[in-house]
């Protein structure tokens, strides 16, 4: 196909299917015609390798709605393909995820090295663990590959993508992020993370700094003081002082003193000093592993979920296995799984890791990998996944109409006189009675569990 040709279908293109902005928001800048550009055509034609099918012309439009990206933008891509011997057609559906242009969003993505981790593990990580698995004599059907197939990648720091394999032309798909996952789903879930854990383990035996030697740009830096932009940091405070008040005129009145003092001058040193730690049985952990970055697979006769995959590997970083488990158990099951299921769940992690590093060839009892020391090391832990959940539960369980144009969103727009208030009607355009819920069983049932919570506050 000729650049020509694909400038002309680049610029043909539309966006069929995105979302209406929230009210007040400006309709969104980026078409797919400003993003799809012949070098990324023939970045993912060299990736998937088959120099027999020729590119006839391709179909785009926005691969998600408002509400379930908040660090990139997605792109479902769909390209035509034709045999050039038997003129026979195929249609390769393709995950574009790209960086924003908003330059509020973007200096915190940079900062934190964020769209470089998810290249990264993609290109380097992902491919290893699968290496891994086969290298100690795993059979096929025991390898896990928890993971879309990606096929192009750059990091050129101007023209950032990520080309993937659509798992939705495979079967697989969200949950709903509003109504929260059942049993089933996070046990599928937690059996999945405790075997993807237990594969970094054995490749690195739980070392840290081996981890970081091998990979450094795994260090944590979400929680680094120092690149987290102002107006973010007074979006979290603002966050945590309007549950407080939301709390409080619940009569939540223990509850609400708490969470307003969540937020405090060493907010962002104390989430560094957990999920940034040196610790002894350390992971390779996903890092933002909720509803919206786990895609299913179901059975069609019972439609019970069968098949799951991690996508956005954003966040992820060298830290305890707690980390992942907490992150997920605060922010996506239903609340009557996380209140009464959580042994459980917790259960199904211990066996599945432990069985699974001794097949990968670990020595339990050298790694003192034993069920007292899990303990320990989920209630070390139990603050960042409260932490977590709480400060997510607006937007995890706002409506898509209600979510403003993330690349509508200034600086300026939070700062200076009327920041304030600017930022209060954020949050609260969110803020529906689902989350309410879910603000209040966090604050008054599981934040008062945190082993050390007054040290923090």
């Amino acid at each position: 196909m000729s650049e020509v040709k694909v400038e002309e279908e680049i610029q043909s293109v539309q966006n069929e299917t995105a979302s209406p902005p929230a009210p007040g928001i400006p309709e969104p800048e980026i078409k797919p015609e400003d993003v799809i550009t012949p070098n990324i055509l023939s970045a993912i034609m060299d990736g998937y390798n088959r120099p027999e099918l020729n590119l006839v012309d391709f179909q785009a439009k926005q691969g998600t709605i408002a509400g379930d990206n908040y660090m990139s933008i997605m792109y479902s891509l769909n390209i035509n393909l034709e045999n050039e011997t038997s003129g026979d057609s195929k249609l390769l559906p393709i995950m574009l995820k790209v960086l924003p242009r908003n330059e509020f969003r973007l200096k915190m993505i940079r900062d934190a090295n964020i769209f470089v981790r998810d290249v990264n593990m993609y290109k380097m990580v992902l491919p290893a663990m699968e290496k891994f698995q086969r290298e100690v004599g795993l059979e096929e059907e025991d390898i896990i590959k928890p993971w879309p197939k990606c096929y192009a990648c750059e990091t050129d720091g101007e023209n950032d993508f990520l080309a993937m394999e659509d798992l939705k032309a495979d079967g697989f798909k969200m949950a709903n992020r509003k109504e929260g996952l059942d049993l089933d789903h996070c046990k599928l879930f937690i059996t999945t993370l405790a075997k993807f854990h237990a594969i970094s383990f054995a490749m690195f035996q739980g070392d840290y700094d081996a981890i970081l030697e091998k990979y450094p740009w795994l260090l944590e830096s979400m929680y680094n003081e120092e690149k987290i932009p102002d107006p973010f940091k007074h979006f979290i405070q603002a966050t945590f002082s309007q549950h407080a008040n939301m709390l409080k005129d619940m009569g939540e009145e223990e509850a609400s003193s708490f969470v307003g003092k969540i937020y405090n001058d060493d907010y962002f040193k104390n989430l560094f000093a957990l999920i940034g730690a040196k610790v002894p049985l350390a992971v390779i952990g996903h890092g933002d592993c909720w509803t919206n970055n786990l895609m299913f697979r179901y059975d069609p006769d019972t439609n019970k979920p069968v098949e799951i995959k991690f996508v956005d590997y954003q966040v992820a970083r060298a830290c305890s296995r707690a980390v992942d488990i907490h992150y997920f158990l605060y922010t996506s099951p239903q609340t009557n799984v996380l209140n009464e299921k959580e042994e459980d769940i917790l259960q199904v992690y211990f066996d599945e890791f432990t069985k699974f590093v001794k097949k990968l060839g670990v020595d339990l009892e050298t790694q003192e990998l034993t069920r007292e020391n899990f303990n320990t090391e989920i209630e070390k832990f139990r603050y960042t996944g409260v932490i977590s959940g709480l400060m997510l539960a607006t937007m995890m369980s706002a409506d898509s109409s209600d979510v403003p144009d993330m690349e509508s969103v200034k600086e300026e727009d939070f700062t200076g006189n009327g920041g304030e208030e600017a930022m209060t009607n954020f949050i609260t355009c969110m803020l529906k009675e689902r989350a309410m819920g879910k603000i209040k069983n966090i604050a008054s049932r599981h934040l008062p569990r945190c082993a050390e919570m007054k040290q923090y506050l």
